[in-house]
């Protein structure tokens, strides 16, 4: 980061245009006080410049939408429009569990809600004509779409050239609005380094000035409840995300600084991984999930969760496409044969 949020003291931005002469540009930038960047606190380190467009990606039920619920409370300079795919009840239960757990709540006329779904129902309209025409007629400095899945509904995921026509036009209408706009979205089972992770086209993450991911590692199938420790890190135009290591306890994050990454807290490192890994860095090449379990007799669902651990987590191990495989391998320098 480079400047402080100072809720007192809000950026004056440059004017929004379509097109700029290089030296103007430069000219209005010395002449306001956005010159640094200006950053909203999201949990720890960990913060969005404002004025950018992100996607924030995690596993469903993981808690991206209370994380970004609770950092709103401390933007108070800033008015948020946030377009939720929940009900009134859901939200209200949310608001009524921070309120109990004595955290910090938006202040009055901060935080509108738009039920997109239910006013596309009542109205007979799509939730992502009702989300457009609302991020351009509102005057909130940030504005979230949660989920892009339910609200904006891309018509393949998967399809660069659709989730880019799906998207761009938020990015736009945000940029000349000069609002920062964040977009909520499901990151995939098998998960991944470098945004890799985030669900579909990576459309979802070049439209975008920045990324985020919301990591639920550490666990095992057979490990019995989700961990409560979370990851969230990512990448940006122009910039870095600091990685933040926290806890979800009950109706609250803790920030937790002295986290081990790549250790699950109280629990010694997993035989099934060590053996994988080992077995990886004395065999050249590149292997797939069954051929691993075949030479090892590690079961295969155990495969997949040691080799999900060492690529996410502990980043000993790379992973790699083949034809319409997944292959792995614990020496980087090895080419990957076509």
């Amino acid at each position: 980061m480079t400047s402080e949020y100072d809720p007192d003291n809000p950026p004056i931005g440059i004017p929004q245009r379509n097109a700029w002469d290089a030296l103007d540009l430069l000219d209005a930038m010395e002449a306001s006080n956005a010159q640094e960047p200006t950053w909203l606190p999201l949990i720890g380190d960990t913060c969005l410049r404002k004025g950018f467009t992100y996607i924030i990606g995690a596993f469903p039920k993981v808690g991206k939408t209370e994380l970004v619920t609770r950092a709103i409370a401390h933007w108070p300079a800033e008015t948020v429009l946030y377009i939720t795919e929940e009900a009134a009840e859901t939200w209200g239960t949310r608001l009524l569990a921070m309120k109990a757990a004595g955290e910090e709540l938006p202040v009055p006329g901060q935080l509108k809600l738009i039920h997109a779904l239910t006013d596309a129902a009542e109205q007979g309209k799509d939730s992502r004509d009702i989300a457009l025409a609302m991020l351009k007629a509102t005057s909130a400095s940030v504005v979230v779409v949660d989920t892009v899945r339910e609200i904006l509904h891309p018509e393949d995921e998967n399809d660069n050239a659709k989730v880019s026509a799906t998207i761009r036009p938020y990015v736009v209408a945000a940029r000349r609005g000069g609002k920062t706009i964040v977009f909520l979205h499901h990151t995939t089972k098998r998960g991944g380094k470098g945004g890799r992770g985030i669900s579909g086209a990576t459309s979802f993450l070049g439209v975008v000035d920045g990324y985020l991911e919301i990591l639920d590692g550490y666990v095992c199938e057979d490990d019995g409840p989700a961990s409560p420790e979370r990851t969230i890190r990512g990448r940006v135009r122009l910039g870095e995300v600091s990685t933040t290591y926290y806890k979800r306890e009950e109706n609250c994050f803790v920030v937790d600084d002295d986290a081990e990454p790549g250790k699950r807290r109280g629990r010694p490192p997993s035989n099934a991984s060590e053996t994988i890994f080992t077995w990886l860095e004395s065999s050249p090449g590149w292997w797939t999930e069954a051929a691993i379990a075949a030479t090892t007799s590690i079961p295969r669902r155990t495969v997949h969760d040691a080799l999900v651990h060492l690529v996410d987590v502990e980043e000993r191990v790379a992973r790699n496409k083949l034809g319409r495989s997944t292959v792995y391998s614990a020496n980087e320098e090895e080419p990957l044969e076509n």
